[in-house]
């Protein structure tokens, strides 16, 4: 890379959603820490949003990798999955809840869940608020939004690592750093989407918004971060400014565009991007950003789609995905590393040799003899 291009570059890291197999996160972040790659942005969705604060908050992929290594390994002895006390009314039974989380069932139990949903749609929905603004703005909306967007999982376990390892004032201060969210049609109705859009793959949701966490007061700091990673009815609904936001990774199902938040880094600026992915197969495409050089970090072997991987917080898993992620990023990364290096080194012999003909030129060598 020649002077020029090394001033006018920037890095940006993509963190993508997938719940517990975002141990595999810390092994890239492990390996590009190794090898002092240090980006200069980073944006993340759900877990990738909990790993990206500590990389931001950190300011160093060094300092973010090991800080990021003590959490997951903390987290693999005492599990982040603390159910709520939470008044269901009926609308789906708590064996329902258990089905979901079963690798067979994928495809049934969903359907016979969301089968109950159709009616209960219109919940968290309050007319009044679309015409009064003081009322929207009360403490008393805010409550009313907040206990009709409970998730079944508690969210303070999350609330505890952000306030230990990515304080509010460090996150403002920090690298800077993009979350995804998704504006709430409801908790039942956003969970539909989720299942319909990234499970089913029979319906696109609409796109996530993406917000710049040092642009965000800083009282809404820490709740962005977790709205984006509350996935529906798992974890609460983040009420901000009067609106319910939830896990930005089910928005752009299609395309992946909430799960992968690769736009704000394109927009800010970033001509090189690396993307880790946590599913074998994503149907993001770097194609969609054209004159943005991108090194994608891709399992190579199967890292498992199913939902019950998502909250497969056990050491086992964790140790494994880690590993997993240090190598594949070595493999990803570390080939193209090697590669600008050959590069690199070329140009310098032969600028050497170039300067060297030049001097003879000079000296009055006949260098075509």
């Amino acid at each position: 890379m020649n002077t020029e291009e090394s001033v006018n570059s920037k890095l940006g890291l993509v963190l993508s959603g997938g719940g517990a197999k975002g141990a595999y996160q810390v092994g890239v972040l492990q390996y590009m820490a190794e090898i002092d790659l240090n980006v200069d942005a980073v944006s993340g969705t759900s877990i990738g949003a909990l790993n990206g604060a500590v990389i931001s908050a950190e300011r160093s992929l060094v300092k973010g990798a090991n800080a990021l290594l003590s959490i997951w390994t903390e987290l693999s002895v005492c599990s982040p999955m603390k159910f709520q006390e939470l008044q269901l009314n009926g609308f789906i039974s708590v064996p329902e809840i258990f089905m979901l989380l079963l690798p067979g069932a994928q495809l049934v139990a969903p359907l016979v869940a969301l089968s109950k949903l159709p009616q209960y749609s219109g919940i968290g929905e309050d007319i009044r608020a679309w015409f009064d603004s003081d009322y929207k703005s009360s403490e008393e909306y805010k409550i009313k939004l907040e206990e009709g967007n409970k998730g079944w999982l508690s969210s303070t376990p999350s609330l505890d690592i952000l306030n230990k390892y990515a304080s509010k004032d460090k996150l403002v201060k920090g690298i800077e750093f993009y979350v995804g969210l998704y504006e709430s049609r409801g908790v039942f109705a956003d969970f539909t989407e989720y299942v319909k859009g990234n499970y089913l793959r029979i319906k696109d949701t609409k796109e996530s918004q993406f917000w710049r966490v040092q642009d965000l007061p800083l009282n809404i700091v820490h709740e962005a971060i977790l709205a984006s990673a509350a996935l529906p009815m798992f974890f609460d609904g983040r009420v901000i400014k009067g609106k319910v936001y939830r896990d930005g990774g089910v928005g752009g199902a299609a395309i992946q565009s909430g799960n992968t938040p690769a736009r704000p880094l394109v927009d800010s600026g970033c001509t090189h991007i690396v993307v880790t992915h946590l599913n074998d197969g994503s149907f993001w495409n770097r194609h969609d950003f054209p004159g943005v050089d991108f090194i994608e970090v891709r399992p190579r072997k199967s890292i498992s789609n199913s939902i019950t991987d998502l909250m497969a917080f056990k050491p086992e898993a964790i140790e494994k995905w880690i590993d997993q992620g240090y190598h594949d990023a070595k493999r990803c990364i570390g080939n193209v590393r090697n590669a600008k290096i050959l590069v690199e080194a070329n140009n310098t012999v032969q600028s050497t040799i170039d300067d060297q003909i030049i001097h003879l030129d000079e000296d009055g060598f006949d260098v075509n003899g």
